[in-house]
């Protein structure tokens, strides 16, 4: 089993956003292996979350 195909299983609400999510990774790849970059960027929430660098107020 692929890895996406297991991410789908795994998490049935993404099921419906599975086409598009699998264009954008063949985009990105397409990109990469052409040599050019792929730029993420995101507010942080989640790396605090995993790393308890965040405190509720």
């Amino acid at each position: 089993m692929t890895i996406m195909k297991d991410l789908f299983k795994r998490t049935p609400a993404l099921r419906q956003v599975e086409h598009s999510f699998q264009a954008a990774v063949q985009s990105m790849l397409r990109t990469y292996r052409a040599g050019g970059k792929f730029l993420a960027c995101g507010n942080g929430g989640s790396a605090a979350a995993s790393t308890g660098s965040y405190r509720m107020i």
